[in-house]
């Protein structure tokens, strides 16, 4: 997903076994777990656990990036 929307979005990956006072405070249970969190602080984080099909991960990040149903960049 970093290579493809490059710049617009930013990929944080947490290792759940060297951050555990972190996983327990975003409750993470199972793995994987990926959390997309807005610029826009006042639209709320979104959380999925289990692996998901990459379009599937675009169109969530398409929403975010133009606040409606998502689009994948060409």
């Amino acid at each position: 997903m970093a290579e493809k929307w490059g710049d617009e979005i930013r990929v944080v990956k947490v290792d759940t076994d060297e951050e555990p006072a972190l996983s327990s405070m975003l409750q993470i249970n199972g793995l994987p777990t990926i959390m997309f969190v807005n610029a826009d602080k006042t639209q709320p984080a979104q959380r999925v656990e289990g692996l998901l099909p990459a379009e599937t991960l675009n169109d969530i990040i398409g929403g975010m990036l133009t606040g409606a149903g998502g689009s994948t960049p060409e």
